[in-house]
């Protein structure tokens, strides 16, 4: 899989802290999705973006666009494009905590919960087993069971709802 590495993520958020201290800001990350698998979980070894959500956005934007320059990344690779999908109740836990810059990560069973209710990719179906697994979580409704505490039903496709049976119920 190609995309950004652990340690790449890793280097550009050290960079992204000496940015922000550059410029005398401080900004508050909460990353969701594929890079807290690689970062937290080490999971995969890459990711093809760092989805977030970002406390004081105009700093993080800048310097997070000053970071792509220096280390040669893609323009969007910090991004906060999955905010949308991020539920209402989520869990953190602080990851780092640099001189200008907090990092959080959405816990295991949020994370769960936006990966079902998104399933997108054979990658999701990965990150789901796995997530399941960290939680044990052994059945479709064990996992449907967290999945409902962060998105109503409406939000859970029938295919969403079959794949996760073919995952766990299935042998």
């Amino acid at each position: 899989m190609s995309g950004l590495s652990r340690d790449q993520i890793a280097a550009a958020l050290e960079k992204l802290n000496e940015r922000l201290a550059a410029h005398g800001e401080r900004a508050e990350l909460f990353l969701v999705g594929g890079a807290v698998m690689c970062l937290v979980h080490e999971a995969r070894p890459s990711t093809k973006d760092v989805d977030a959500w970002f406390r004081n956005p105009a700093a993080v934007r800048r310097a997070a666009k000053e970071v792509a320059e220096e280390l040669g990344l893609p323009e969007q690779w910090l991004n906060d494009a999955a905010k949308a999908f991020v539920p209402e109740n989520a869990g953190y836990e602080t990851w780092r905590a640099l001189t200008n810059l907090t990092i959080s990560t959405v816990d295991a069973r949020t994370l769960l919960a936006m990966k079902c209710a998104a399933a997108r990719t054979e990658e999701d179906s990965s990150d789901i087993r796995f997530l399941a697994e960290v939680l044990d979580l052994s059945s479709s409704q064990a996992v449907l069971r967290v999945v409902r505490d962060y998105f109503p039903d409406d939000r859970l496709t029938v295919r969403v709802r079959l794949l996760l049976e073919e995952m766990f119920d299935d042998g």
